[in-house]
């Protein structure tokens, strides 16, 4: 039962979905119950011996590495290094946690999240037979996820000019280098792999494309910046790709998944976020806050900031057109589309609501505005992917800034 999906069992709420921790150390290693485990492990179970490490346990021994991988407890690792110029021996220890469900829809509070840790090392300790001394306050985040899962109106592959036009607005924090002395950046949304294509067959070319997963073409994913990752993708498709859930468990609707993931610890310390990079400092409504605020930059305001300017744009072109022909839609739709390809996917016309404020202003006149928009909107009723989008973009900002 932990396994399915259903709509009543999420509540759409921004939490933590992983982590990884450290603070803590090696108490003892049971020899019988680690060997009892190992046979039982599907992923990677070892420890190695070390006369030299500092990581030394109850019985006088001295572990060099220790690592496990099971989706039960995630992955722990430990190992004792000497450092090349002082010859200082220290050792690294981190532990990722995950939720406890193998799908992950759903994520966790701060109070389940620190309940998920102390159940981790209670099963290290008396299934794996690894004795782990991790005190809570002691415990810090070295990297953490936080998302919010929401049900959609729409099939998720409805909100594709939305989700392009997101991606193409981010800030330039997460602009991956220069071009033509402009920043640029790189998402893969509704793209596929960079492939080789002086070595690849065309064959192989259609054959690797078929295998990629649904979800990773319908994600927004933006890693370069060093300290933040932001993704938005289709979490049902997901976990049909990775066979998390039976499709017979599916619900008929979709959900959306927005991450933000922290790869540096020193935002956490920042006093305008959490002030600390422990456990225990995080709250819930510390994280919504931290959350909100970041979508709010990114999305929000970048969308908002986008409207204002393309509304000037649009005047221009529709003026420009207006005064050149009578019959100005056709060639204003063909410039609309032109202008998508040379703008790298931005578009001219987002939404065919856009262009009402447009003729009013342009007619000076909120009647005759709206009597020109009438035959506008009828000459462009088969232009659907230009149908919506104001209202699909508007769901999902004020789906996260009121959560």
């Amino acid at each position: 039962m932990t396994n399915q999906v259903s709509k009543s069992g999420l509540i759409e709420r921004i939490g933590i979905d992983k982590s990884v921790i450290t603070g803590f150390s090696l108490r003892n290693i049971d020899d019988e119950l680690f060997g009892k485990k190992q046979k039982e492990v599907k992923g990677t179970m070892y420890y190695v011996p070390s006369d030299w490490s500092d990581l030394k346990i109850k019985d006088g021994r001295r572990i060099g590495e220790l690592r496990i991988d099971d989706r039960d407890i995630g992955n722990l690792h430990m190992k004792s290094t000497a450092d090349g110029s002082s010859g200082e021996i220290r050792t690294i220890a981190t532990l990722n946690v995950f939720t406890e469900t193998k799908n992950n829809f759903q994520n966790m509070n701060c109070l389940e999240y620190q309940q998920r840790i102390v159940r981790i090392f209670n099963k290290l300790r008396d299934e794996y037979g690894v004795d782990i001394d991790g005190y809570m306050p002691d415990l810090r985040i070295n990297m953490i996820e936080f998302n919010a899962t929401f049900w959609i109106k729409h099939k998720y592959h409805e909100y594709g000019q939305v989700l392009s036009l997101m991606e193409r607005i981010l800030p330039e924090r997460y602009a991956t280098g220069t071009q033509n002395h402009r920043r640029i950046k790189v998402g893969v949304y509704n793209s596929h792999y960079v492939r080789n294509f002086a070595k690849t067959t065309y064959e192989e070319y259609l054959k690797d494309k078929e295998r990629e997963p649904l979800s990773m073409k319908e994600t927004v994913y933006c890693g370069n910046n060093k300290s933040t990752q932001v993704k938005i993708y289709p979490k049902l498709q997901q976990l049909r790709d990775t066979a998390a859930v039976d499709e017979a468990d599916m619900p008929k609707c979709d959900a959306m998944r927005i991450e933000y993931t922290i790869k540096d610890s020193r935002i956490l310390k920042s006093e305008c976020n959490f002030n600390d990079d422990r456990v225990v400092a995080l709250t819930d409504e510390k994280i919504a806050k931290f959350f909100k605020k970041n979508f709010k930059r990114d999305f929000v305001d970048q969308f908002n900031g986008w409207k204002r300017w393309n509304h000037r744009e649009l005047l221009a072109k529709v003026d420009y057109h207006r005064k050149n022909s009578d019959k100005w839609t056709a060639n204003f739709i063909r410039d609309s589309r032109k202008y998508v390809q040379e703008q790298n996917g931005t578009p001219l016309l987002f939404d065919i609501e856009d262009v009402r404020s447009v003729l009013k202003e342009l007619e000076n006149s909120p009647k005759k505005g709206n009597k020109k928009f009438t035959r506008f909107r009828k000459s462009l009723e088969y232009e659907t992917d230009l149908i919506g989008n104001n209202a699909k973009a508007k769901e999902i900002l004020d789906k996260v800034m009121k959560m």
